[in-house]
């Protein structure tokens, strides 16, 4: 697991009577599937993360972390609601109905459960979800709250979660449609629009939509809790056709997934390259105020 924070200021940090500290901005960054070893400042010479190093370089980097669970909708709920995933039913990923059923699971988590967005909203914060949910709505399964209902302002999902949602077209799919029966079923679910997209824009796509929730929490004059939780680099996924030694679209070894070694580094590379977008003074703070950023990322 990667864990790295970074804190600055929008003036230098020294003291002023006049000069009051406001609630900090929160940027929380959640990878799907990234190993410790995958980025530069972990020591990969394989992959260039330079972004994504330069930020660990300003911030606080982390050697020994974890979080509740390696597997996707525990760790989420653990981060959630600041609780073992097991308080609230959920110890592995979540599936449908009856595959939830067998494995003694929930479908959702429960909206009873804390919620760090919702305690922020509670307390003068502008939040959003933006990017992967996974605890609750997707295969069968709609009669579960929206993302909005956990304390977000608003929010944009892929095909696990409800609400407006992005959905995968993939060109390396040997299929009429270029799609899965995942995103069909998705779609289908209704409660929220529903926009298609090549799936090598959806990091591109999460990070646009995160300087939006930015500019949102600016007209709104709040401090932000924003968690961008793009679904790179779970598979199958696919780099954009201009990365180097990409194989063209219908040339690859399985008709399910490109060579797993050009697969991993186009996925980290392309997606370490968008989120550097994101922490701009014009973007991050608002003005007159010695206001405090903090970015944590980790996977």
């Amino acid at each position: 697991m990667v864990l790295f924070a970074l804190s600055a200021c929008s003036f230098a940090c020294t003291s002023r009577a006049d000069n009051k500290i406001q609630s900090p901005n929160i940027l929380f960054i959640f990878i799907d599937d990234m190993g410790y070893a995958d980025l530069g400042c972990y020591g990969n010479n394989d992959v260039h993360t330079p972004n994504i190093d330069q930020l660990a370089t300003e911030g606080i980097r982390l050697e020994q972390f974890y979080v509740n669970a390696p597997i996707c909708s525990p760790s989420r709920v653990a981060v959630t609601t600041g609780q073992y995933p097991s308080r609230w039913g959920i110890t592995t990923y979540i599936s449908g109905r009856s595959h939830n059923e067998e494995r003694g699971i929930r479908n959702h988590l429960d909206i009873k459960a804390p919620s760090v967005a919702r305690q922020l909203q509670q307390n003068g914060y502008y939040t959003a979800h933006i990017g992967k949910w996974h605890m609750g709505g997707g295969r069968d399964i709609n009669d579960v709250p929206l993302i909005t209902e956990y304390g977000f302002d608003e929010s944009v999902t892929q095909f696990e979660g409800l609400g407006e949602r992005y959905l995968a077209t993939y060109e390396t799919l040997n299929r009429k449609d270029s799609t899965r029966s995942l995103e069909k079923r998705s779609a289908a679910l209704g409660f929220g629009p529903v926009h298609w997209a090549k799936r090598e824009n959806f990091t591109r796509i999460f990070v646009d939509r995160t300087i939006d929730a930015i500019e949102n929490a600016r007209k709104a004059e709040k401090p932000f809790y924003i968690n961008l939780w793009p679904d790179d680099i779970h598979t199958p996924l696919e780099p954009p056709q201009d990365f180097p030694n990409t194989p063209p679209a219908g040339q690859y070894r399985h008709p399910e997934h490109l060579s797993r070694g050009v697969d991993s580094a186009g996925r980290t590379t392309t997606m370490q390259q968008d989120p550097v977008r994101l922490p701009s003074k014009k973007r991050m703070y608002r003005p007159g105020t010695r206001q405090l950023l903090t970015i944590s990322f980790f996977s």
